[in-house]
């Protein structure tokens, strides 16, 4: 039997030491610590983006030691044998885990740690973009703040504090920054019915000096230019000739709105640019329809043959 009430593990826990266990497998895993007479239990997910990957925390549970072999929680029941550890864990469906005992506290650490950071990375952030919904700030920026990470090893008791700490001051310094800009952009909005383009022009260069120029606030206002003063339109691509770019894709595209740009006396050569790249888009998607047709059509040829 692999349990047995006078049953020692060839891997028991010393008075002074931990244990770390972990589950097989790379995307959902279970990661536990045995320590102190409990066994916390720690359940990762797995978050994959084009920008990079890696662990985030779902659920964390301490479990209590009833005797040399056996933690219990409230929903969880963990039993060490001979080569492993059974999880049990206790729900509508029964499910058992084995944990593996020879894990390193190195890499225990670093991937509990990591999921503890993308985790409260992730809460920060949504709270973040639920405060500045028109805000650049991409957050995928996870993955790279925590390569750029000091002290991933430690303890998750000491980890945790520290990575708060500089959590939060990370996202209050992008907030103040936000502020700033949400000033300017409802200055702007309010006063757009009668602004003058040297007030448009001010502001807006508040909203492009951040060092994220992506930023919504921008795009917003400048499309706003082109609804309600097409007048100002070309002027601000020329006067703010490094975001002619960020200007020219962020026009309203309605059909009403492009004649009103038309209809813009002078400017020749920013309107010649800018139009011009309108064509060009229009080329781009007719074309890519063609070939999406022309493939499906090939490919059904193919398959009727």
């Amino acid at each position: 039997m692999l349990f047995s009430l006078n049953f020692q593990p060839l891997w028991t826990q010393n008075s002074d030491s931990a244990i770390y266990m972990q589950s097989k497998g790379n995307m959902g895993k279970y990661y536990a610590k045995l320590c102190e007479g409990q066994a916390i239990v720690y359940k990762l997910g797995y978050i994959m983006d084009k920008a990079g990957h890696g662990y985030t925390l779902i659920k964390m549970d301490t479990l209590n030691q009833e005797n040399d072999t056996v933690y219990q929680g409230q929903n969880q029941t963990l039993k060490q044998a001979a080569e492993y550890a059974l999880l049990t864990i206790h729900a509508d469906k029964t499910k058992e885990i084995e944990l593996d005992p020879y894990i390193s506290p190195i890499k225990f650490n670093t991937d509990v740690n990591q999921a503890y950071f993308y985790k409260r990375w992730t809460a920060l952030n949504q709270t973040f973009y639920q405060n500045y919904s028109l805000n650049g700030y991409s957050g995928a920026n996870q993955f790279w703040a925590w390569e750029k990470l000091n002290q991933k090893e430690m303890e998750l008791e000491q980890f945790s504090p520290y990575a708060d700490s500089l959590l939060n001051h990370h996202f209050d310094s992008l907030s103040v920054q936000q502020e700033e800009y949400t000033i300017t952009y409802d200055l702007l909005m309010a006063e757009m019915d009668h602004l003058s383009y040297d007030t448009l022009l001010s502001g807006i260069r508040k909203l492009v000096a951040g060092p994220d120029n992506r930023s919504r606030y921008f795009a917003a206002i400048v499309k706003a230019v082109s609804q309600q003063h097409p007048e100002y339109y070309f002027r601000l691509a020329e006067d703010l000739p490094e975001h002619k770019t960020d200007i020219f894709y962020s026009a309203d595209t309605d059909k009403a709105v492009i004649k009103k740009l038309k209809a813009v006396p002078g400017h020749k050569a920013v309107k010649k640019e800018f139009f011009g790249q309108r064509r060009f888009e229009k080329y781009m998607v007719y074309e890519s329809i063609f070939l999406t047709v022309a493939f499906v059509g090939l490919i059904t040829w193919l398959i009727v043959k």
